[in-house]
């Protein structure tokens, strides 16, 4: 759920708005992408969603939450490294986690292991990055963790008084 409404004008949305409008049209892309089970064009959305991502969070200051760190991992190496961080998985009939599909198999779109994705130069490796990357993406359905990271994002906006 976008927290703009649809037919709000861009030019017209503040720059945090207008991050959370970006990182729910590109969430809904990746959705979208997996269904068909292409790949390269939900990777791509999933890397639009993690730039408005990371543009939101530097927007908010960088609340220090373990999800937005393992997100901001994952940002860098698509933008550094145009790495793919999506795998489409297929899940045999019943093996998939409950709610997956209706009889428990088919496609999902998952986060790659660290092992999987490029190594970051040295001067830009971070121990608490990798290890939220490892413990709370990896494997992990991609879309429920970026719209959990769009709630939690929402949750550090100051209060209008």
């Amino acid at each position: 759920m976008s927290p703009v409404p649809a037919d709000a004008d861009s030019d017209s949305l503040d720059p945090l708005s207008l991050a959370l409008r970006g990182l729910a049209d590109a969430t809904a892309r990746v959705n979208t992408h997996a269904s068909k089970e292409d790949l390269t064009a939900a990777a791509i959305a999933t890397g639009e969603a993690l730039l408005w991502l990371a543009a939101a969070h530097d927007l908010l200051d960088r609340p220090p939450v373990p999800l937005l760190d393992a997100l901001r991992y994952a940002r860098d190496r698509v933008a550094h490294q145009a790495a793919y961080t999506a795998d489409l998985i297929t899940h045999g009939f019943g093996t998939a986690p409950f709610g997956t599909s209706p009889f428990g198999g088919g496609m999902r779109l998952e986060w790659r292991s660290r092992g999987d994705l490029p190594v970051p130069p040295a001067r830009h490796r971070r121990a608490d990055r990798e290890s939220a990357y490892d413990t709370l993406l990896a494997g992990r359905p991609i879309v429920d963790r970026l719209l959990d990271a769009a709630a939690t994002l929402r949750s550090h906006i100051p209060q209008q008084k």
